[in-house]
């Protein structure tokens, strides 16, 4: 199912889809013209089953998920909207195999990541396993307000902020830090973007724009980095920069997108990645 949870890519990256159940509801969202339309959703997603056993002991993992928020609408030319979300991961933390040969907590490895969380080695004999050594549960804040002053140009401004509030630095150091020296790797579970938006907010006609300018800091164990944003940095957490971007429409449906991502990491051995990107879309 396509992302039912008001985000932006900070958390979410915008090809992700949902496999579970998620239930919505927006008060008046049938009604253009109602000025306050407060709204929830909530949902359960399976992330991996698990088979257990006499030797399998890892247990099934899961993603439960809780937002609220407000649409605010003045009127015709102002909207703003707010939401807050709980994202409570279950199951995914590492957990060490109590003897070597044995494999009891194998699949408590994650089966994708990116990079930037924080890893521990869950096999103490001569093979290497990676797992996650933080637990995740994310509280995340997303604003978004939209001006038309000066229709049909909009300006468009966001911001997104997450804490992982199953983050602890003594925690998660006293399981390992995977290759980085200590002294040089400073964990962390905060994160938030800010983007300003100006031009349509769809491009549908020809000759139709739109130009944003934004930065985004994601420390190591802010977020999930198997599910943010792929691009920026490459993919996953540890990083921070800005972008900077636009589109035109060249003909009805059909436009050219491009945008620059110049990100750092945040803390460990340096790693500069910039990625440029050129875009020709068509919606039929």
């Amino acid at each position: 199912m396509p992302n039912p949870f008001f985000s932006t890519d900070l958390v979410w990256d915008d090809d992700l889809n949902f496999d579970g159940v998620a239930a919505s509801y927006a008060l008046g969202a049938k009604e253009p013209l109602r000025e306050f339309k407060p709204f929830v959703t909530a949902g359960a997603f399976p992330l991996q089953t698990i088979e257990q056993d006499g030797v399998v002991q890892a247990r099934d993992k899961w993603l439960f998920a809780l937002q609220g928020g407000l649409e605010w609408q003045p009127n015709t030319r102002t909207r703003l909207k707010a939401g807050a979300a709980y994202y409570d991961y279950r199951n995914i933390t590492g957990i060490v195999n109590p003897v070597v040969g044995q494999t009891p907590f194998d699949a408590t490895a994650p089966q994708f990541r990116q990079k930037g969380n924080t890893l521990m080695d869950i096999d103490p004999g001569a093979d290497t396993l990676f797992a996650l050594a933080s637990e995740y549960q994310i509280a995340n804040v997303t604003l978004v307000a939209d001006f038309a002053d000066y229709f049909p140009v909009h300006i468009i401004g966001s911001v997104d902020m997450a804490r992982n509030l199953g983050f602890d630095d003594a925690e998660v150091s006293a399981r390992g830090v995977v290759g980085n020296p200590a002294s040089l790797y400073e964990l962390g579970g905060d994160a938030y973007q800010m983007k300003l938006t100006v031009g349509y907010p769809k491009l549908v006609e020809q000759d139709e724009w739109q130009a944003f300018i934004g930065y985004r800091y994601v420390e190591t164990d802010a977020v999930l980095d198997a599910f943010t944003d792929s691009d920026f940095h490459l993919g996953g957490t540890n990083a921070k920069g800005f972008m900077i971007g636009g589109q035109y429409a060249i003909y009805k449906n059909t436009w050219v997108a491009a945008r620059w991502m110049s990100a750092d990491e945040i803390t460990g051995l340096p790693l500069a990645i910039d990625v440029f990107q050129l875009d020709l879309n068509a919606k039929f």
